[in-house]
């Protein structure tokens, strides 16, 4: 409960999207076995990312290509990568392939999480920029309890309302069921929230190095394209420290 009061606005901001996913989407795209909706969708991307997950899943493992397709374009090896089937989730449900159904797509459920972590960034960027500042009691040794101004409370509530602004994001409403994988454009708020909070987060060479080595393996891991856009964070953050 302690938890869930600290982190309450950008929760709301999560819940916010979710909402708005629902109401677009509905929860048909949520049953992990209905794949009639990717397989009759408009556009040929959909369908692709879905027969790469299907191709990857079937394909034989040979150590150290854990990513590697032999299915998709026999009898040459190619990567999940290229098929853009979201190679962090591909290689995590291959894993589980044993006690996963005959027809099974991950691509609504990410769906979702890409509109909850829209809304919860961008709640936590825009309140950052606000200047909103947590505020904890002298007795309070676990920092649990936050109390806030009604100049800040008020901000909060602004910075929900910019949430829903950004979840409402055109390229993420485009990009969400026909380029699936570029509908993650919450690696760039992550990236902003972190040089925001690079102070408290990255207080070390080591410690930056570690955070953003981390940020280029999970844009690759759900799409290249990413990594220039987070790049361009990266370089803002170094020039940042480089000045100070």
């Amino acid at each position: 409960m302690k938890a869930l009061k600290k982190y309450r606005w950008p929760l709301t901001g999560a819940l916010l999207g979710v909402l708005v996913f629902l109401a677009v989407y509905g929860v048909r795209v949520l049953d992990p076995t209905s794949v009639d909706w990717i397989l009759n969708s408009l556009s040929p991307d959909p369908i692709q990312h879905y027969l790469g997950w299907e191709l990857f899943r079937r394909s034989p493992v040979h150590l150290p290509y854990i990513g590697a397709n032999y299915n998709a374009v026999y009898p040459f090896r190619t990567s999940v990568l290229f098929t853009d089937s979201l190679p962090l989730a591909a290689l995590f449900f291959k894993l589980l392939g044993g006690i996963l159904p005959m027809r099974f797509q991950y691509f609504g459920w990410w769906g979702l999480l890409c509109y909850a972590l829209q809304g919860g960034l961008a709640q936590a960027v825009i309140a950052r920029i606000a200047g909103v500042q947590p505020t904890f009691g002298r007795d309070d040794k676990s920092k649990a309890a936050i109390s806030m101004s009604p100049g800040q409370t008020a901000k909060l509530w602004g910075s929900v309302l910019g949430a829903g602004v950004l979840v409402l994001f055109p390229a993420l409403t485009i990009r969400m069921f026909a380029h699936t994988a570029l509908a993650a454009n919450w690696l760039v708020l992550l990236a902003l929230y972190l040089w925001l909070r690079s102070d408290e987060l990255m207080p070390t060479t080591r410690r930056a190095c570690l955070i953003w080595g981390g940020m280029g393996l999970l844009c690759a891991g759900i799409h290249l394209y990413y990594l220039p856009m987070v790049g361009l964070v990266l370089v803002g953050y170094a020039v940042r420290r480089a000045l100070q």
